[in-house]
């Protein structure tokens, strides 16, 4: 990986912790502890979990998850982070631009 792609993705990656940064942080994440019956109080294997955020804050209180939901976490789109990261990488020849427009245009 070279040195442009690798600052590309360390610049996304800044940006979108910056904008998860709100989330109380002194709680346990979701999902890492086990419930009664389970080896309570134990921490579980992450491996191979997946537990994606809930689309909108609405979805996130009915389901009662204690996430942000992706709509939460960012404001301003995650289709506008795509496509500044995209542009990036295709300025950096990492990318060709008919696979950027194809991205793009599937994240919106």
């Amino acid at each position: 990986m070279g040195p442009g792609l690798s600052a590309s993705f360390e610049s996304i990656i800044a940006s979108l912790q910056s904008s998860a940064a709100t989330e109380d942080s002194s709680r346990s994440d979701f999902r890492t502890i086990r419930r009664a019956g389970f080896g309570e109080g134990g921490l579980c294997g992450l491996t191979g979990q997946y537990a994606p955020f809930r689309a909108t804050r609405a979805d996130r209180l009915a389901a009662g998850d204690p996430r942000l939901s992706v709509e939460e976490r960012y404001p301003e789109g995650v289709a506008k982070l795509l496509a500044a990261a995209a542009e990036r990488l295709v300025a950096e020849g990492y990318l060709l631009p008919e696979d950027a427009t194809r991205l793009i245009a599937a994240a919106r």
